[in-house]
């Protein structure tokens, strides 16, 4: 009986545990970390969002900040994400919140799986190594339809410049078609090396 009863209460613990946790998750948004090579001049930044398939998301405010020496002529790109079709609109703020530029979409999203909410392009200078991209929270919000706040977290990005570099190791690994025929190469000029010894000793 009191094996029962336990058991009985251990299913209804972690029962109530997986509905509190379906219950309270709430959409993330953050935005994708991005590295580029060394001589580009353009960096398309992504920002995800997840966890949204019960939060009755229509629309969002994104508030994005960074270095506008180094970011510059900011362009929102809607194609294959979710924010594909509808009317979204970039400006840059100013309104005393701060931030370098504001992305907009106040109604018609309908989506109901994650993905990429909408992609940033951005003109880039060359003269930097690590540059981060963040939201400010204070203007930064998804809400209903009705314009009700949604409740979610940001996590911010960064976008960073590599150096491609020729690893000469890696490059002069030779193939087995390769090795196939280095190994022919290197019979041919050992027979031929044999051949010219023999005839030199013949001339002896």
């Amino acid at each position: 009986m009191n094996n029962k009863f336990y058991l009985r209460v251990i299913v209804f613990f972690f029962l109530m545990i997986s509905i509190n946790t379906l219950a309270f998750a709430t959409p993330e948004v953050k935005i994708a970390q991005k590295n580029i090579t060394t001589g580009s001049n353009q960096a398309e930044v992504s920002i995800l969002i997840s966890d949204i398939a019960d939060a009755s998301i229509g629309g969002y405010i994104l508030r994005l900040d960074y270095d506008d020496s180094i970011f510059t002529n900011p362009t929102v790109i809607t194609a294959n994400t979710l924010s594909q079709g509808l009317s979204v609109e970039g400006v840059v703020p100013v309104d005393g919140f701060g931030g370098k530029y504001s992305i907009g979409l106040m109604s018609g999203f309908t989506a109901t799986n994650d993905g990429t909410l909408i992609n940033v392009l951005f003109e880039i200078s060359s003269e930097f190594e690590t540059e981060d991209i963040t939201f400010i929270s204070a203007k930064t919000q998804l809400h209903t339809s009705q314009y009700a706040p949604v409740e979610a977290s940001y996590i911010n990005g960064s976008i960073t410049m590599q150096e491609i570099t020729d690893d000469p190791f890696t490059a002069s690994v030779p193939t087995l078609n390769e090795y196939g025929i280095l190994f022919f190469m290197m019979i041919i000029m050992l027979s031929s090396f044999i051949k010219m010894r023999n005839q030199a000793r013949q001339n002896i």
